[in-house]
Protein backbone atom coordinates (compact mmCIF):
# COMPACT_ATOMS: atom_id res chain seq x y z
CA UNK A 1 0.00 0.00 0.00
CA UNK A 2 3.43 2.40 0.45
CA UNK A 3 4.05 1.97 -2.84
CA UNK A 4 1.03 2.42 -4.35
CA UNK A 5 0.68 5.93 -1.96
CA UNK A 6 4.27 7.23 -3.73
CA UNK A 7 2.97 6.40 -6.67
CA UNK A 8 -0.15 8.58 -6.26
CA UNK A 9 1.90 11.09 -4.56
CA UNK A 10 4.41 11.55 -7.27
CA UNK A 11 2.27 11.42 -9.97
CA UNK A 12 0.04 14.34 -8.65
CA UNK A 13 3.49 16.06 -7.54
CA UNK A 14 3.91 16.24 -11.36
CA UNK A 15 0.19 16.94 -11.91
CA UNK A 16 0.97 20.19 -10.26
CA UNK A 17 4.13 21.21 -11.49
CA UNK A 18 2.19 20.93 -14.94
CA UNK A 19 -0.18 22.78 -13.77
CA UNK A 20 -3.50 20.50 -13.78
CA UNK A 21 -3.94 20.37 -10.02
CA UNK A 22 -3.41 23.50 -7.74
CA UNK A 23 -0.01 23.50 -6.40
CA UNK A 24 -1.22 24.66 -2.77
CA UNK A 25 -3.01 21.39 -2.68
CA UNK A 26 -1.40 18.48 -0.55
CA UNK A 27 0.03 15.60 -2.29
CA UNK A 28 -0.05 13.23 0.33
CA UNK A 29 -3.79 14.26 1.21
CA UNK A 30 -4.85 13.87 -2.56
CA UNK A 31 -3.05 10.21 -2.42
CA UNK A 32 -4.77 9.12 0.95
CA UNK A 33 -8.01 10.29 -0.61
CA UNK A 34 -7.26 8.85 -4.58
CA UNK A 35 -6.67 5.67 -3.02
CA UNK A 36 -9.35 5.62 -0.12
CA UNK A 37 -11.76 6.45 -2.97
CA UNK A 38 -10.59 3.78 -5.60
CA UNK A 39 -10.38 0.95 -3.40
CA UNK A 40 -13.96 1.96 -2.01
CA UNK A 41 -15.19 1.88 -4.96
CA UNK A 42 -13.50 -1.91 -5.56
CA UNK A 43 -15.15 -2.78 -1.92
CA UNK A 44 -18.91 -1.89 -3.01
CA UNK A 45 -18.53 -3.43 -6.20
CA UNK A 46 -17.32 -6.79 -4.57
CA UNK A 47 -20.37 -6.15 -2.25
CA UNK A 48 -22.41 -6.63 -5.43
CA UNK A 49 -23.20 -2.79 -6.49
CA UNK A 50 -24.38 -3.23 -9.99
CA UNK A 51 -21.04 -2.54 -12.79
CA UNK A 52 -23.37 0.21 -14.48
CA UNK A 53 -23.56 2.63 -11.00
CA UNK A 54 -19.83 2.20 -10.52
CA UNK A 55 -18.41 3.53 -13.70
CA UNK A 56 -21.17 6.54 -12.66
CA UNK A 57 -19.53 6.79 -9.29
CA UNK A 58 -16.19 6.81 -11.04
CA UNK A 59 -16.95 8.87 -13.71
CA UNK A 60 -18.73 11.18 -11.69
CA UNK A 61 -22.17 11.17 -14.14
CA UNK A 62 -24.34 10.36 -11.11
CA UNK A 63 -24.99 9.22 -7.52
CA UNK A 64 -25.70 5.66 -7.09
CA UNK A 65 -28.73 3.67 -7.08
CA UNK A 66 -31.05 3.29 -4.30
CA UNK A 67 -32.75 -0.09 -4.49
Amino acid sequence: MTALLALLRAELSAAQRHGDIDSAADPERLAALLLTVVRGIEAVGKAGLDPETLRNIATGRGQARED
